[in-house]
């Protein structure tokens, strides 16, 4: 019996150093960016940044803005109590009405922006593409084996 038991506690150890394996960084990065709830966000990520570059493409498309106002005037001249000094004969002059109405449109294009919309789109194409390996760190260590 104590034969029994000095041999399990010789090989025990021994079997538990032969279990081991090498593991080097990248590997505990990449199991870490696989188990982490950030790693399906990629996807929409990549969505957002290609929404984003269609709202900077846009810039250069024309643009119709439309706009319009309604004021009322409570109080307004009345033009049939002046003098009959004028020239005009008198109650010939049209009352002023108490609304006002004003529709615009605007139409206006983008000839030059001075380079800003390809810019801002390059900014955006750069920082799209390379957040989730700045984010994980891999290009600031070199690979070391690490044993588990």
């Amino acid at each position: 019996m104590k034969r029994i038991t000095l041999l399990t506690m010789l090989l025990l150890p021994a079997l538990s150093l032969a279990a081991q394996r090498t593991v080097t960084l990248r590997q505990c990065y990449d199991s870490a960016a696989v188990a982490s709830p950030l790693s399906g966000e990629g996807e929409i990520h990549a969505g957002m940044t290609l929404l984003r570059d269609m709202n900077l493409a846009s810039a250069w498309l024309p643009t119709l803005d439309l706009g319009g106002s309604f004021n009322y005037q409570s109080d307004v001249v009345d033009m049939s109590d002046l003098p009959g000094s004028m020239p005009i004969p008198a109650g010939s002059l049209p009352s002023i009405p108490h609304e006002q109405y004003r529709v615009t449109a605007d139409l206006s294009q983008v000839i030059w922006d001075g380079g800003v919309t390809r810019s801002a789109r390059e900014v955006e194409r750069v920082g799209g593409a390379h957040i989730l390996p700045f984010f994980l760190g891999y290009d600031q260590f070199p690979p070391m084996p690490i044993n588990c």
